[in-house]
């Protein structure tokens, strides 16, 4: 069907286009822009990380966007919790609000179900609409 969006989870040959991505949407820190261009190797990052995912969205055979994960330890009011961490996610601007985020993270969701205590995201002051999807999203803790 023309214009299904499809989520899945990337690999090696994807990394060209996952690049491509990043650097069609930059960060926006004030008035500055930071482009990110992760070289010829887009997945050199996720190898250091232990329990790392890279997934791809697809629209009518091409890339429109990137999420990343990966579960770690990490101390939270002294007690040792799994945590999933969110990051690299980008969406370009023509599939935006077409509940693409929601689905990278449902993906995730079934993928690591049972496995982390809560996830969480960095998310710069400037993109109101990662910081109102992240406020939408059901967290463990308050």
């Amino acid at each position: 069907m023309a214009g299904q969006i499809t989520v899945r989870e990337a690999t090696v040959a994807d990394g060209p286009a996952l690049a491509e991505i990043e650097r069609q949407t930059p960060l926006r820190l004030g008035a500055a822009e930071l482009v990110i261009d992760r070289g010829s190797d887009y997945f050199a990052a996720a190898r250091l990380m232990e329990d790392a995912t890279v997934l791809i969205a697809e629209k009518d055979g091409l890339a429109v966007g990137v999420f990343c994960a990966a579960i770690h330890l990490a101390p939270v009011g002294g007690i040792e919790r799994r945590l999933l961490y969110v990051h690299h996610g980008r969406i370009l601007p023509s599939v935006q609000n077409e509940g693409l985020g929601r689905r990278f993270s449902n993906f995730l969701g079934v993928k690591f179900a049972g496995q982390y205590d809560s996830d969480y995201f960095y998310i710069a002051p400037e993109n109101l609409q990662s910081q109102a999807f992240a406020r939408r999203a059901q967290n463990r803790w308050s």
